[in-house]
């Protein structure tokens, strides 16, 4: 999903979100707001970290016109559950850390639905949801074997 849907629908949520919980400040909903666009920036870090290239404007060009396979199979730490673990119990010491946990969870779950669309419709993509996942499930070595030698 592109920043631009994510935006649109980060300020529907916190208008849904301002009427029906209206002891949520603004300051409280900006961070949500916020936060469910800004954790996408782990695509960029993805693409300085393969590329090498600090060009924000080609990393947006690259997502949006680069449907290979390394383009789809990678991991974007902001989207584990590890992260979401991670702001959660942040959360209890630093209290704003819950707006940014439901600002990233709405997110997670509107790429989730966006997934699933895509998916019926025959276009592949997958997204590791899990850091222990991705390095030990993964990238576990291959077995040994004797008779290679």
């Amino acid at each position: 999903m592109y920043p631009k849907d994510h935006f649109i629908i980060g300020i529907l949520f916190c208008v849904i979100l301002f009427f029906i919980i209206p002891q949520i400040s603004f300051l409280g909903l900006s961070l949500i707001f916020a936060s469910s666009i800004l954790i996408d920036s782990d695509h960029y870090f993805w693409f300085i970290f393969n590329f090498k290239n600090f060009n924000l404007k080609k990393a947006y060009l690259y997502a949006k016109n680069n449907k290979s396979k390394k383009n789809r199979k990678k991991l974007m730490i902001f989207h584990t559950i590890e992260f979401l673990i991670l702001i959660l119990i942040l959360s209890h010491f630093l209290k704003f850390l819950i707006y940014v946990f439901i600002g990233s969870v709405f997110h997670i779950l509107i790429d989730t639905i966006d997934l699933v669309f895509k998916i019926r419709k025959n276009k592949k993509s997958k997204r590791y949801i899990s850091l222990i996942y991705y390095f030990i499930i993964l990238r576990k070595p291959k077995k040994f074997n004797i008779k290679k030698i």
